[in-house]
């Protein structure tokens, strides 16, 4: 029968196959496509965090270990740059006062010296601030043991003490002091007081003594307040028996009681040229 359309036709059935298997390729592309998309962003947030994580945790594992130095009393700019130049990172955790370390040392690590770290992590220096310094107390007007009292509170000492006489400040008592209040010394360091011997002795007139005996002169002399009397004859102490024929200072000098008289004794020339 002309004219009529076969029932089937192998040509269309090809072409119709063949559209459904492109249709299926097509939405089997764009759902793997959808995926890779997925993947990368999947990648680019927590994906990256851990790849990242893993790569320096992988790469911390094979670094090497270093062994920390003994920094002790090495001045802290120098064992900053130690530590640098084995890839640690120092850090200033504290300062406190040592009798023993000049300020800016190192007195105290961590970790401790002969431990093994890894590069990149941190060592805490702690550094010295030196001797912590103590302010010298005023003692003016103190007594000799109170002023010792008050240096041994403050860790100080008595270095020395002198005297003189004052007018107005008892005897015992400092006049003054080096160095001078509020002054700010280390722990052991030493003051020095000048302490009142009282107000000074009146003056005294030097009496003439010629003719007198070596002991009856020291008796006047002592009397007067003057202690410190030298009595001789030629190369030898005068006795006291003997007479005084010259002295020093002369008669009718004004003399501090602390001053030194000097007798000389010899034979008295009397009137009509006897001596006795």
């Amino acid at each position: 029968m002309s004219g009529t359309r076969p029932e089937h036709d192998p040509t269309a059935q090809r072409a119709s196959a063949s559209r459904a298997e492109g249709s299926r390729a097509r939405r089997s592309g764009q759902w793997l496509l959808r995926l890779l998309l997925a993947g990368c962003v999947l990648l680019s947030a927590g994906g990256v965090l851990a790849l990242s994580t893993w790569l320096t945790l992988s790469y911390s594992v094979r670094r090497p270990e270093v062994t920390l130095p003994d920094l002790s009393g090495v001045d802290g700019l120098v064992a900053e740059q130690r530590l640098r130049g084995l890839g640690l990172e120092p850090e200033i955790s504290g300062r406190r006062f040592d009798a023993q370390q000049p300020a800016g040392n190192v007195l105290d690590q961590f970790p401790p010296p002969g431990s093994r770290t890894k590069p990149g992590r941190p060592v805490r220096l702690i550094l010295s601030l030196g001797p912590e310094r103590s302010e010298v107390p005023d003692l003016t007007g103190s007594s000799l043991r109170r002023a010792q009292l008050a240096l041994r509170a403050a860790d100080l000492r008595l270095e020395s003490t002198a005297s003189a006489y004052h007018p107005t400040i008892p005897l015992g008592r400092v006049i003054a002091q080096s160095p001078q209040a509020g002054s700010a010394g280390y722990p052991g360091d030493g003051v020095s007081l000048l302490v009142s011997a009282g107000p000074p002795p009146a003056s005294v007139v030097m009496p003439s003594l010629t003719g007198w005996s070596v002991a009856a002169a020291r008796r006047r002399l002592q009397r007067a307040g003057i202690e410190r009397i030298n009595g001789v004859r030629g190369e030898r102490e005068a006795a006291a028996s003997e007479r005084v024929t010259d002295q020093d200072p002369a008669p009718g000098t004004r003399l501090d009681p602390s001053a030194r008289v000097t007798l000389i004794a010899g034979p008295v020339i009397l009137a009509g040229g006897e001596s006795r």
